[in-house]
């Protein structure tokens, strides 16, 4: 089994848009459970699966000793071909090996808890179909908890990328709650307090 962390040094470039980094060599992530997280050349990653709303309170994704974690993490939140939960928890542990203290790895982690993207079973079977790309999932939240067979929806569709997020990720919400973290907080307490909080998760496309 490969050793936990980082497959290489992160190789990229920022395009002409300001806003897209491009991947210049083949980057990826080892989980201590032995899976494989890669990120293939040449693929785009522009650091919104961290609400832009929270930048001012968490810093921007390619910002400090998180950058790394942030593009496998932005990855993963494109292609949709694992579980929402585990496209986080992997970006929790990737900080943490790439040495992010432990009250700032558990105030990104929760910053993507709270206002980042979900999707269901049925988008990630798709989108392994489709090759990274999701077909038309319902517009209701409630089928996050359904698997593929529970759902009508073909996988023959034409892809369509749609996901969750909260409708309202304000910074001083976030920053309150936040505030309750501590060094030993762990991911379920984050977990609890995030999905806690009020406010309507809906469906977006991206």
């Amino acid at each position: 089994m490969a050793r936990a962390g980082f497959n290489g040094p992160l190789s990229a470039t920022w395009l002409d848009d300001g806003r897209l980094m491009e991947l210049l060599a083949d980057f990826g992530f080892n989980d201590a459970a032995g899976l494989a997280w890669p990120v293939p050349k040449g693929a785009r990653v522009d650091g919104a699966s961290i609400p832009r709303s929270l930048w001012s309170v968490v810093g921007g994704p390619f910002e400090g000793t998180y950058r790394n974690a942030s593009v496998i993490h932005d990855w993963y939140c494109s292609v949709r071909t694992r579980p929402w939960e585990a496209v986080h928890a992997m970006f929790w542990e990737a900080m943490l090996l790439s040495g992010v203290g432990a009250l700032q790895a558990r105030a990104l982690y929760l910053a993507v808890r709270y206002g980042g993207p979900r999707w269901d079973a049925l988008t990630v079977a798709n989108n392994i179909l489709h090759g990274g790309w999701s077909a038309p999932i319902p517009a209701s939240p409630d089928t996050l908890q359904r698997g593929p067979a529970e759902t009508s929806e073909a996988t023959s569709a034409p892809p369509v990328p749609v996901v969750w997020r909260r409708a309202v990720s304000d910074a001083a919400t976030f920053a309150a709650l936040a505030a309750q973290l501590t060094d030993a907080t762990s991911l379920a307490e984050i977990d609890a307090l995030a999905d806690a909080q009020p406010g309507a998760i809906v469906a977006r496309r991206d």
